[in-house]
């Protein structure tokens, strides 16, 4: 769950019973998450960048794993595809393990997307 002091909280989904209240911290306005397996991608919308962090640990594997996402609202993984959404109407393609870009302008001419989820074919 993302907070509005800047930090990405962690919940038992079964509960609702707070696992960590700071599991990752000193985000700049956190937007969205995505999960692939133990690693953990975090829209931080503030810093126009997506870091990749430790599920568990919340420890940064880098903090800039997308280091120009031009101010990103939502996040989506499919395999090894990382789709960005931002606030300025794109939507970019991204690998999920290396951060390079595949299509940075893969959808374009969108108002404000604020929410991103991605469907395999299969």
């Amino acid at each position: 769950m993302l907070d509005t002091t800047g930090s990405v909280r962690e919940y038992n989904a079964a509960t609702g019973a707070a696992i960590s209240t700071n599991l990752v911290r000193s985000l700049s306005a956190p937007s969205g998450l995505a999960v692939r397996g133990n690693t953990l991608f975090v829209a931080n919308s503030g810093s126009s960048k997506v870091g990749k962090y430790d599920a568990t640990t919340g420890e940064a594997i880098n903090a800039n794993f997308i280091a120009r996402a031009g101010l990103p609202t939502a996040l989506a993984l499919l395999d090894d595809t990382l789709f960005v959404a931002t606030q300025s109407g794109t939507v970019g393609k991204y690998s999920a393990t290396t951060g390079k870009a595949i299509n940075a302008n893969f959808i374009t001419g969108l108002e404000f997307p604020t929410g991103l989820a991605a469907k395999s074919p299969k």
